[in-house]
């Protein structure tokens, strides 16, 4: 288990670097509250628009 929040730890580190996620407005994170649909729906556009990105640069 620990190994496995490690790993996501990792993920969302780099997510956050690179942009496509972050915090609530008061600069917290919150791994343990349930994704709502919304949050789900931003995470997915900056994803296609990322993936976009790299398909204009080929």
């Amino acid at each position: 288990m620990l190994k496995q929040q490690i790993g996501m730890q990792r993920g969302i580190q780099i997510a956050i670097v690179m942009d496509r996620i972050s915090g609530y407005d008061d600069n917290t994170f919150r791994p343990e509250q349930p994704i709502k649909r919304h949050e789900i729906a931003a995470i997915t556009v900056r994803a296609l628009e990322m993936i976009k990105g790299k398909q204009d640069e080929e």
